[in-house]
C-alpha cells in the first residue's frame, strides 16, 4: 500500500523510491486543460527503476499521466532536471471527479516483471501542483 503525502511545502524532499501518492497543492476539475508539475525531482544510486505517474481523484480512480526515466540523468555530466511536467487534459477527462493527488509507482519496464529497486537507490519529489494552461 502506498502512503499519502499531504500537500505542503516541505523542508526536505519526500522519498518516493518505493512509490507514493502526493496530494496536489490545488485541485483541478475533470476535463480542465492543465499541466501537472513535480518540483524537486531528484534521483541517485544505480539501477534506478522507471516511474509511472498517475493523476488521482478523491475516490481513488486514477488516470495515467506519463513516465519518468532517470536513465540519462544519472550519467556523468548529466544536467539536473528538477521539474517534471505532464499534460493533464486527457487524464482529467478520464477521472470521475476533481484531481486531488499524483501517484508515482516504480515499474521495471518489462510486462509482468516487478520493479527491482537496488540498495542505495533514492528518488525524491519536493511537491506536486496542477496549473491551468
Amino acid at each position: 500500500m502506498l502512503m499519502m503525502i499531504p500537500a505542503c511545502a516541505t523542508a526536505a524532499p519526500v522519498d518516493v523510491t518505493r512509490g507514493a501518492v502526493l496530494r496536489l497543492e490545488t485541485g483541478a476539475p475533470a476535463g480542465a486543460d492543465a499541466v501537472v508539475r513535480l518540483h524537486g525531482v531528484s534521483a541517485g544510486g544505480g539501477g534506478l527503476p522507471l516511474y509511472e505517474v498517475f493523476l488521482c481523484d478523491a475516490r481513488g480512480h486514477r488516470a495515467r499521466l506519463g513516465l519518468i526515466s532517470f536513465f540519462n540523468e544519472t550519467a556523468p555530466g548529466a544536467q539536473d532536471n528538477a521539474v517534471r511536467e505532464f499534460p493533464a487534459k486527457a487524464a482529467l477527462a478520464a477521472l470521475q471527479g476533481p484531481a486531488v493527488a499524483v501517484e508515482l509507482r516504480p515499474i521495471s519496464g518489462i510486462a509482468g516483471e516487478p520493479a527491482r529497486i537496488a540498495p542505495g537507490v533514492q528518488v525524491n519529489v519536493g511537491r506536486a501542483e496542477i496549473v491551468p494552461r
